[in-house]
């Protein structure tokens, strides 16, 4: 294991390209401090090519899917963003979230020997705690229904923050380290080498076949939470092509969910 982490190692722009297999020569912008990487990224990576890259050492407004923030302490967590152009249809923009999502558990399961799984749609587990939540926010031309641009959010929690996790969040919220043993910017580099793989083929989306081996909900009971409607439980049947979350009522209907939130329901 690299040892170079000991929880006050500072993302560095060198060390992070020198480890990156591919578009080595991408835009690499390190803060920090700032209120969100994706809302920095938004502007600051608007005209740069594909896959340019901001992380953060810590963020004052981090915030992740259906408005929640994302508690993002110094040195401890990695936050970052990844400029992207795809040249893919509105309907098919979840895909770069699945393919986020493969290339981090891939990343950490690597890098320390993990077996990490993912909760529909975006968040990575670990030893039953969440480590990682990735928010994808894209801008659609109006004609065409494609993607102008887009805006990858990773939050990784790497280590445990002094004090532990806020209240809210300390019964869910785990790190992938115990120990201060994996350099944040080797893990940084790993995820976007990881994810560059997968984007270079993203209309493909075959990283759906290992999106569904890497399922923490197939097969199991939840109560599914929809945007708009009252909440029921279910039964996760599988993960179709569209990456929607194919589930059975009690009465048997079928329903494949493109949105909203699951939460699986305890054994008694």
């Amino acid at each position: 294991m690299d040892k170079e982490f000991n929880g006050y190692e500072k993302l560095s722009e060198s060390k992070i390209r020198q480890l990156l297999k591919r578009n080595t020569k991408r835009k690499i912008i390190v803060f920090d401090e700032v209120t969100s990487t994706n809302t920095l990224a938004k502007e600051l990576l608007k005209s740069e090519e594909d896959g340019a890259l901001l992380l953060a050492e810590s963020q004052t407004a981090g915030r992740g899917r259906m408005g929640r923030s994302f508690f993002s302490p110094d040195g401890c967590g990695i936050y970052m963003s990844i400029g992207l152009k795809p040249k893919i249809s509105a309907e098919k923009s979840v895909l770069i979230t699945v393919a986020a999502a493969v290339a981090v558990s891939r990343a950490l399961d690597l890098l320390f020997n993990a077996d990490t799984e993912i909760k529909w749609v975006n968040d990575i587990y670990y030893k039953g705690k969440k480590v990682c939540g990735i928010l994808t926010e894209a801008v659609f031309e109006n004609d065409s229904g494609k993607i102008l641009n887009a805006v990858l959010g990773i939050g990784i929690n790497v280590s445990m923050p002094k004090g532990g996790f806020p209240d809210d969040i300390k019964d869910k919220a785990g790190a992938i380290s115990l120990a201060d043993d994996v350099s944040r910017n080797r893990i940084a580099a790993e995820v976007v080498n990881q994810f560059d793989i997968l984007y270079n083929d993203l209309e493909k989306a075959e990283f759906l076949v290992e999106y569904r081996k890497k399922s923490c909900l197939i097969g199991k009971k939840v109560v599914v939470m929809p945007i708009h409607n009252e909440q029921y439980y279910a039964t996760v049947k599988d993960i179709d092509e569209k990456a929607q979350l194919v589930v059975e009522t009690k009465d048997g209907k079928v329903l494949a969910l493109s949105g909203g939130e699951v939460s699986v329901v305890p054994q008694m």
